[in-house]
C-alpha cells in the first residue's frame, strides 16, 4: 500500500523528484562519460524509485533517496558492462576519448560546469572516492544526507570525501607538471579540492 493518501501528495512527491532530473544526470554523465548511459541509468533510477514508494518515508530528504537509488543503479550498470567484455577489463579513459569525438550538448553543458582537466580526472578516480564527491559537489549534500545516500556512516563519508580530495589533487598535479596543463580554475570547475569544514 502507498503511503500517499491523496493524489495531490503524490503529484507533489513527483514533481519534487522530477526536478532532480537534471542533478541527477549531472551525476550519471561525471560518473559514466557517456550521454546515453547516464540518460538509461536516470530513467531506471525513476522507474526503480516510483516501483519502491513503499520504501520512502514521506517528509524526509528525497534527494539524498533518489540518489541512493541512482549510485546503485550506476553499480549494477557499470557490473553488467564489465560482464558483456569479460576478456576486455572496463577502460573508462578509452571510453572518454571516444565519447568526446562527438560532445553533445548535455556534455557541453557538463564541461561548461566542470574545468575540463577535473572531469579527465573524475574519470579515472575509484568509485568508492569518486561517488561521495560528486554527491557533495553536484548535489551540495551534507555529510548526514551523504551517510544516508550511501548507507554508510558520517564518518566513512568525511574519510572518503577527504582521500577523494587528496587524490585528485595529486592527479591535477601530476597532470600539470608532465604535460604542461595549468592548474584548473576553481571558480569555473566549482569543484572544492581542498579539505573544508562542512556542516552536519
Amino acid at each position: 500500500m502507498t503511503r500517499f493518501h491523496t493524489k495531490r501528495a503524490r503529484k507533489e512527491f513527483e514533481e519534487a523528484a522530477y526536478s532532480l532530473a537534471p542533478k541527477l544526470y549531472r551525476l550519471a554523465y561525471a560518473r559514466l562519460g557517456h550521454v546515453q548511459d547516464a540518460e538509461d541509468v536516470v530513467q531506471e533510477t525513476y522507474v526503480k524509485a516510483f516501483k519502491s514508494l513503499d520504501s520512502y518515508q514521506p517528509g524526509t530528504n528525497i534527494e539524498a533517496w533518489l540518489a541512493h537509488i541512482l549510485v546503485n543503479t550506476i553499480r549494477d550498470h557499470l557490473r553488467h558492462v564489465q560482464k558483456l567484455a569479460p576478456t576486455e577489463p572496463l577502460d573508462e579513459n578509452v571510453e572518454l576519448s571516444n565519447g568526446q569525438a562527438t560532445r553533445g550538448p548535455e556534455e557541453q553543458l557538463v564541461e561548461r560546469e566542470i574545468d575540463a582537466h577535473v572531469l579527465s580526472v573524475l574519470r579515472t578516480t575509484p568509485e568508492w572516492l569518486l561517488t561521495p564527491f560528486l554527491l557533495r559537489e553536484i548535489h551540495d549534500m551534507s555529510y548526514k544526507q551523504l551517510a544516508e545516500a550511501l548507507g554508510v556512516p558520517i564518518g566513512t563519508v568525511m574519510s572518503r570525501l577527504s582521500r577523494a580530495r587528496q587524490y585528485l589533487r595529486g592527479r591535477l598535479e601530476m597532470l600539470s607538471d608532465r604535460a604542461g596543463v595549468p592548474q584548473p580554475d576553481q571558480q569555473k570547475s566549482k569543484m572544492h579540492l581542498v579539505n573544508e569544514d562542512e556542516q552536519l
